[in-house]
């Protein structure tokens, strides 16, 4: 749709969009000296302007939420995403699925993988259960694809752990929540709500945003008698979104948060029917929200509830609610903590009849409270310390809490000891903090993560140094007398799970499972590092089944190469470099990899590392030849506008005008190669070679990959440089130059294409051209520029056109033009053809494609799926799309009409495409290297 420029002033017209003021006349550069045979090309300068206007591992026995004792108690299996099986190791890796680690042997068994985030793992009959949340599914129908989102429980065969295989699924509809293995039930908690504008008194929409108690929650119970044919047993639904759970043998208790009334309903779903049916029964409203799933216990025939309320009387609650009548759940009694009024909860922990609960405002409050008397709970003892603790695990008359260390100004994880042996007067035994200034621990939020051992205690956690960023587990040593503070060890990733088995302990992140010796607490040493999944951020094709990967920590952002042969490693990881990969080539037996870094004694200057890797013996890639090129990377850009105050004559104060900024984006063709001369574009306070006439903002090294020599650097001295594009041997320039405006004075430029040869850094003869060069045609010869015109007034839209040219000085022709359509997204010219993104009720993809003669024309536009879709590549006449994030799919451009030809279920949105001539690669980041057919 076209949007109109508005300038709410009659009878003015602005004649140069620069920035100048409208009564002077724009100063127009000198143009390069151009080629005689070329015609004269005018754009609509539109670089200013808005288009078209201004415009855990535990298994524990359950207990009878009513009190009453069934002959023969169902086992209660609360979820994990890690299993220990002897010495098998289960592990639900978020980018791998399902991974099985032999713990003696030190290596990975197999894998299988599954789609969405994980959640929750059980083991059961020699089958693993995989629940997922966030898992999309494309599926086509009526030639189309469709995207659903939704949770889904794998079984998967794990009889043979070095073949893991998905038996069946299962999807379930809704937010997956919480999930418990009961028994024979697997019981799967799923919920929706819906958000709203909170509407102010006048009924204007405010800031805030509230969730409707239109959402509702449900619980699915499944039966996994047959694994290959997972069905539901039974799905009960209520009202409310129940974001919080907890499960005896005989029921599961949703809690779902009224946010307009300031409580919390907890629903008793009865689940004794050990075949998996289901009734819900009563609910009970209590004060307040709960903040996680430990401040609800049910215990005794009783359940025992810690809410807290909102502002601005902030306060903390301890509710008792009777068992006895699933049907009428009644409050038995209710306290409220006096000395915790404006505090907010956060450690809560039941054991027996106490409750352990930590608030913070100022400082950490521990509060005891007996519940030996549900009708009449009370607080027996109170315990003031700074800081606050985040989780509580009883031991007897001891608690040990994770929490934070506030003093000093700082946040630094601490870990504390209280004696709790006389309610009535508990008491801080010793408390360890560790970490730099500032430090965090993933176990905050996942309370798993923090391991208690018989004498040890394993804590991660994270923070910066000067060095950058660090994750780590700190060992604890312990007793119910002190806390030893020993030495720490540097893992890859964030902890998600340690255990000790055998002499080692393990710890578990999403990349690696680290192998720790601690024979020696104080200097506890990593010995081995087992690989979970490796960051694949390229791949280049050597021959069919042979490749190089390029991996990247995400730490140290060391760079690493590997060869790879039919899926599996072939060579050992070699070091590169720790700076940030740009770009790759494939060359013949190897590749050139592109690297960008930043020099802290330079004032943080930036360089470009350039390396040629020889993979001759495959199975032994070495590094060639390493080059650093001292030019600042350019990093791409285009103009970004704002709004600021701009003085007009005969205009009112205060009128808004547009101003405009460089804003920088992604790199673009900021490093191109061209058989084999390697070109980086950047900037430097000089140039020893200088083209143009201007003086330069921006450069151009040459880099011979054949030598490894830096062929030098040319500055380009031009106004403006919108494009450089390698091909044939040269390095295609497009600049841009201020042109005198229209009849009816709208800022035009004029645009001009030359070539620079890498031997000798001489640019040859200018063409004006119309618009920026996207691509030169290598069947045709044509070259296919994307330019701008006015339409009507001051609107614009783009165009292609293609031009008939021999690169130097021979005839410029005007070949044909065409129209983008306006809903067009990104360009992506390859092989003659440009694909464009559609965006309607269906996503599609359009086409433009150049003839024999050169010519263009118009495609037939495709309609692909009712998710999102991105371009990834083009090679002849097959377009490459990711679809949902979940799928690469291929649609075929051929002589007939587009057509769906190919999908591939990938694990991740895929970094980019690599053709080789057996498949084409994806490079899925820690998803790992997706193959899919030509």
């Amino acid at each position: 749709m076209k949007r109109l420029m508005i300038l709410l002033l009659a009878g003015v017209a602005i004649t140069s969009l620069t920035g100048c003021p409208w009564w002077q006349r724009p100063v127009v550069p000198n143009p390069p000296v151009v080629n005689p045979q070329s015609p004269s090309f005018f754009s609509a300068t539109v670089n200013n302007w808005y288009r078209n206007g201004l415009e855990d591992v535990v298994a524990a026995p359950g207990t009878d939420g009513s009190g009453a004792e069934d002959e023969t108690p169902r086992e209660v299996v609360e979820p994990d995403v890690i299993r220990r099986d002897g010495n098998l190791l289960y592990v639900l890796n978020q980018y791998r699925g399902l991974t099985i680690v032999d713990l003696e042997s030190q290596t990975v068994l197999g894998n299988a993988p599954t789609s969405g985030y994980p959640r929750d793992l059980y083991l059961r009959g020699g089958r693993a259960y995989v629940l997922v949340g966030y898992a999309v599914e494309v599926t086509e129908n009526d030639g189309l694809l469709e995207c659903a989102m939704g949770a889904r429980i794998y079984a998967v065969d794990v009889s043979d752990p070095a073949n893991p295989a998905v038996e069946g699924s299962i999807n379930l509809e809704g937010d997956f929540i919480d999930s418990r293995l009961v028994g024979d039930a697997l019981y799967a908690v799923c919920a929706s709500f819906t958000y709203s504008w909170s509407e102010g008194g006048d009924g204007v929409a405010v800031a805030e945003v509230v969730k409707e108690q239109t959402s509702d929650s449900w619980v699915t119970s499944v039966d996994l008698a047959n694994p290959a044919d997972l069905e539901p047993v039974e799905t009960v639904r209520f009202d409310g979104y129940g974001g919080l759970i907890q499960a005896s043998n005989t029921a599961i208790f949703v809690a779902a948060s009224n946010w307009e009334t300031g409580s919390t309903e907890i629903r008793y779903v009865d689940i004794s029917d050990p075949r998996g049916h289901m009734a819900v029964r009563g609910a009970v409203t209590v004060a307040g929200q709960m903040a996680d799933r430990y401040k609800m216990d049910a215990w005794n025939g009783t359940l025992r509830v810690v809410t807290n309320t909102w502002w601005p009387n902030r306060e903390t609650h301890v509710t008792t609610v009777d068992l006895s009548n699933p049907d009428e759940l009644a409050i038995l009694g209710e306290t409220r903590l006096e000395n915790a009024s404006g505090e907010t909860t956060f450690a809560t922990r039941f054991d027996g009849p106490r409750a352990y609960i930590v608030t913070y405002l100022q400082v950490d409050p521990l509060f005891v409270v007996d519940l030996s008397d549900p009708a009449n709970p009370v607080v027996a003892g109170e315990l003031k310390v700074p800081g606050w603790s985040t989780h509580i695990e009883p031991r007897g008359d001891r608690l040990i809490a994770l929490g934070v260390d506030d003093t000093d100004g700082g946040r630094r994880v601490s870990v504390s000891l209280f004696d709790v042996a006389d309610p009535a007067a508990p008491g801080l035994i010793e408390r360890v903090s560790f970490g730099d200034g500032w430090s965090w621990s993933s176990a905050y939020g996942d309370v798993k993560a923090f391991t208690v051992l018989e004498d040890m205690l394993v804590v991660p956690f994270s923070g910066w140094s000067e060095s950058g960023g660090y994750e780590r587990l700190q060992f604890i040593g312990w007793s119910p007398d002190n806390l030893d503070a020993f030495g720490y060890v540097d893992v890859q990733g964030s902890v998600l799970r340690s255990l000790a088995y055998g002499a080692h302990y393990f710890g578990v992140t999403t990349e690696e499972v680290s192998v720790i010796d601690a024979s020696a607490p104080a200097s506890p040493v990593v010995v081995n590092r087992i690989p979970l999944a490796e960051y694949v951020a390229d791949y280049q094709p050597l021959a069919p089944g042979l490749g190089v990967e390029v991996l990247q920590k995400w730490q140290d952002s060391s760079l690493s190469v590997r060869t790879n042969q039919n899926g599996a490693p072939l060579s050992e990881a070699v070091f590169v470099t720790k700076n940030s990969l740009s770009k790759t080539f494939a060359v013949p037996n190897g590749l050139v990899l592109v690297a960008t870094g930043y020099d802290e004694s330079n004032g943080w200057r930036g360089y470009y590392e350039v390396f040629r890797v020889d993979c001759a013996d495959s199975a032994a890639p070495v590094v060639a030849w390493k080059l650093k090129v001292d030019i600042q990377p350019w990093w791409g850009g285009w103009w970004w506008g704002g709004w600021d105050v701009m003085p007009m004559v005969d205009a009112a104060p205060g009128m808004r005008m547009p101003y405009y900024y460089p804003w920088y984006g992604g790199q673009d063709d900021a490093v191109q190669m061209t058989e084999n001369w390697l070109g980086l574009r950047g900037s430097s306070e000089a140039y020893p070679e200088n083209v143009g006439t201007e003086t330069p903002t921006q450069g151009l090294a040459v880099v011979n990959v054949e030598t490894g020599e830096l062929s030098g650097v040319a500055g380009l001295g031009y106004p403006e440089v919108t494009s450089v594009l390698a091909d044939g041997g040269r390095f295609w320039v497009t600049t841009r130059y201020t042109a005198r405006p229209d009849i009816r004075g709208r800022a035009r430029s004029a645009c001009y294409l030359q070539g620079l040869d890498p031997a000798t850094l001489e640019m040859g003869l200018a063409a004006n051209v119309p618009g920026t060069l996207l691509m030169r045609d290598a069947a045709t010869g044509a070259w296919l520029f994307e330019d701008t015109q006015y339409t009507d007034g001051w609107n614009w839209a783009r165009q292609l056109n293609t031009l008939s040219w021999d690169g130097a000085g021979g005839v410029v022709r005007h070949l044909s033009r065409l129209a983008v359509p306006e809903s067009a997204g990104t360009l992506l010219a390859r092989d003659g053809a440009v694909y464009y993104p559609v965006y309607g009720e269906f996503n599609g993809v359009g086409s433009i494609m150049i003839g024999a003669d050169g010519k263009l024309a118009a495609g037939q536009p495709l309609s692909v799926t009712n998710g999102w879709l991105r371009l990834l590549d083009a090679r002849g006449d097959r377009l490459y799309l990711s679809v949902c994030g979940a799928a690469v799919v291929r649609c075929d451009f051929g002589d007939d009409a587009p057509v769906l030809a190919g999908v591939t279920p990938v694990a991740g949105d895929p970094l980019g495409l690599r053709f080789g001539l057996d498949g084409v690669y994806a490079p899925l980041g820690y998803a790992g290297l997706a193959v899919m057919p030509l």
